[in-house]
């Protein structure tokens, strides 16, 4: 649970047996292949709703029984909430959750995005140095430590299915391909006025898609919405990728 806004209009007292607010609530998985991913909804309707209550820590310790299961599955979670975002920041969390064989040398543009308040790199290694294990360790980690919400990836069109695969396969991290043929998917789905890059927060935009007047008006109307959150808080917010590349 990220986020908690009360609403202004009182929910039905013929629904609920007496008047109250509602209450819009934003969610995060902590799942491997959802890390990040957000969902907001209106608590008061959600089907089985639970607050569970505040069970603190155990008054003792006993060496020759088990923990109840409900305790240790909330003290575990707790654990993987918090411990990234109060982590050191040389202490790297996305190194040991990715599938790639990390070398020495892929860690600097990590550390050098953690030490900056604005994360802001270019990577200009040479072919095969592994720039893709790279810009993904530091896409990772920001996510982890909850320094980003949303990830845009700008790439040659016919890079777009190998971007979406290492990103994947190496970091656990699923991507969609935003294009002509999604917007109309979303559009049957979600309605004319229905946005990609509101809609997901993992986005591969190719840079020939990327420049047209339709892409161009939905990233606008992102680009408004992050603005308006930075001067309402000094959370988290969007990183966007470029590659050129064309060989890995």
């Amino acid at each position: 649970m990220s986020d908690i806004q009360k609403q202004g209009l009182p929910r039905s007292p013929a629904d609920e047996g007496a008047p109250g607010l509602t209450h819009v609530v934003s969610l995060q998985s902590l799942d491997e292949d959802r890390l990040g991913q957000e969902l907001t909804v209106v608590w008061e309707l959600e089907v089985g709703h639970t607050v569970a209550p505040n069970q603190g820590l155990p008054e003792t310790v006993r060496a020759e029984t088990f923990d109840d299961p409900n305790t240790l599955a909330a003290f575990v979670d707790a654990v993987r909430w918090g411990a990234v975002t109060s982590a050191d920041a040389n202490s790297y969390q996305a190194p040991f959750r990715s599938g790639a064989n990390v070398e020495a040398y892929q860690l600097v543009p990590l550390s050098r995005a953690l030490q900056s308040s604005r994360t802001n790199l270019l990577l200009a290694d040479d072919v095969g140095l592994g720039k893709t294990i790279e810009a993904g360790l530091v896409v990772q980690e920001l996510l982890l430590r909850h320094r980003a919400r949303s990830v845009v990836i700008v790439c040659p069109p016919s890079l777009s299915l190998k971007w979406q695969d290492e990103m994947r396969e190496k970091f656990g991290l699923d991507f969609v391909i935003v294009n002509s043929e999604l917007m109309a998917k979303v559009r049957r789905s979600h309605g004319l006025n229905a946005n990609s890059f509101r809609l997901f927060p993992r986005v591969i935009v190719s840079m020939a898609w990327l420049p047209s007047l339709r892409a161009q008006r939905l990233l606008r109307y992102v680009l408004a919405d992050v603005r308006s959150a930075g001067m309402a808080t000094s959370g988290t917010r969007s990183m966007c990728w470029w590659s050129t590349r064309r060989t890995t």
